[in-house]
């Protein structure tokens, strides 16, 4: 069970960090999302620790096999958590994007991704999760329904979706479904 949640909070925190970037990525939402991430780099891990362990995290029983990423949901964030088994980018990002569709490479979730967020501690330590934090006020302006969760290895065109799950998107609360995540390989 502690494990499931751990992987909740990280899919939290990459949904999080796909809608702070916003829809069409461009060089200066880049930057401006790198500066942003160094600025935060030194906190991030302690932080999303205690959010992780502070908040309400999803409780899916059918979700309790996924090791992969851990969501949490505080008053202002979805915080996800990815396992360090990936090598992931600078430019790593984590978003949503239009439900029904399988995902492999990075171009074709970037044309159509919809709210994003860039990894917040990139350079971790190895043992350390990645976290991915999305805004709930950017979450908010979202429609509710049905979408998938994807993240990428890096914001390049040759990039690869390494995972992606479902989520349904109520309010501000994210739900993922864990039970029907895929791992690209």
């Amino acid at each position: 069970m502690h494990k499931f949640r751990r992987l909740g909070a990280v899919l939290v925190a990459a949904m999080c960090l796909m809608s702070m970037a916003g829809c069409s990525k461009k060089k200066e939402e880049t930057k401006k999302n790198k500066d942003k991430s160094e600025q935060k780099k030194e906190s991030v891990t302690e932080k999303a620790s205690d959010a992780v362990d502070d908040v309400k995290t999803s409780t899916d029983e059918s979700s309790q096999d996924n090791t992969f990423v851990e969501l949490a949901d505080t008053n202002e964030k979805i915080v996800f958590s990815v396992v360090p088994d990936y090598d992931l980018k600078q430019d790593s990002w984590m978003g949503i994007v239009p439900a029904g569709k399988d995902y492999k490479k990075e171009v074709d979730a970037d044309e159509v991704d919809i709210l994003y967020y860039y990894v917040l501690n990139a350079e971790k330590k190895a043992s350390e999760n990645y976290i991915f934090e999305f805004m709930k006020e950017d979450v908010k302006g979202l429609d509710d329904g049905k979408y998938s969760m994807v993240l990428c290895d890096t914001d390049e065109d040759t990039g690869k979706v390494l995972l992606q799950f479902p989520i349904e998107k109520k309010g501000t609360e994210i739900i993922p479904d864990f039970s029907s995540l895929k791992i690209n390989t």
